[in-house]
């Protein structure tokens, strides 16, 4: 019978996770760089700070329900609504996500890294999928080529769009799962936190979403207010995490070899 333990490298790439680089110049009147983990953490609390903001105007919006009048004037526009196609948080959120596919593109191409690449594939379909409402649309024509019915609340179109993103799931998952069998420990370590981020924005995107079209017309406006608001923190924050993780990952080079 044999355990698998942690290799003398494995322990030495965990260790050294955020120590800064020992290459760096020091000695009097030589500034020393921000540790990893400070840049990292700052970093994440002005994605959320920008996050809390973005909210806040989307509260703003739904007090000021639309009027011109009075400093909540400023948010009647429909783009400070959250849940409205093309929103600014929204924009915010295509934003964070395509940086942090960017720097997944650049770290997989550097270390050549498949893993990394799949995840920074993921992020990227994501974003598109968003951006140019795949969902909605191919999800229509699904509801249509199928002959869905509604049920549960849920009309048609709407089993079209879990269709589609159970078809764009398929997607992204073989170049993932090829990425894993394929990856060293380290990676590996790594990619279980990106599932976790994942099944988080898939619950309040996907799972908050259909629950709020299900509530339609059976609960209050604000109920359904307060749902669309939940809805839009719990999409916005998960995207902030993976670009947060992205530059926790950036900032430890050398860590893919080591850790092999």
């Amino acid at each position: 019978m044999s355990m698998r333990t942690r290799s003398d490298r494995d322990e030495r790439a965990v260790a050294a996770e955020w120590e800064t680089g020992a290459d760096e110049p020091t000695g009097p009147g030589v500034p020393r760089p921000p540790a990893p983990k400070t840049v990292v953490w700052a970093s994440l609390v002005i994605l959320l700070a920008v996050n809390a903001l973005f909210l806040l105007a989307n509260v703003a919006h739904a007090m000021g329900d639309g009027t011109e009048d009075g400093l909540l004037g400023i948010f009647a526009p429909v783009a400070w609504e959250g849940d409205h196609d093309g929103s600014h948080i929204e924009v915010w959120g295509h934003i964070q996500l395509f940086a942090a596919a960017a720097i997944l593109a650049v770290l997989a191409r550097s270390y050549r890294s498949f893993l990394l690449g799949a995840w920074g594939f993921a992020l990227f379909v994501v974003v598109v999928d968003d951006l140019f409402q795949i969902h909605e649309d191919v999800g229509e024509v699904f509801a249509e080529m199928f002959g869905f019915n509604a049920a549960f609340g849920l009309r048609p179109e709407d089993f079209g769009e879990l269709l589609t993103w159970a078809v764009l799931g398929v997607l992204v998952l073989v170049p993932l799962v090829i990425g894993y069998v394929k990856a060293g420990a380290w990676e590996r370590r790594q990619s279980w936190i990106f599932v976790a981020i994942l099944i988080l924005l898939a619950v309040f995107a996907i799972g908050l979403d259909m629950l709020a079209i299900m509530l339609q017309g059976h609960v209050p406006g604000p109920v359904l207010r307060a749902v669309a608001l939940a809805e839009t923190a719990g999409e916005i924050i998960p995207m902030s995490l993976f670009l947060a993780f992205t530059i926790k990952l950036a900032l430890a080079p050398g860590r893919l070899h080591t850790a092999r």
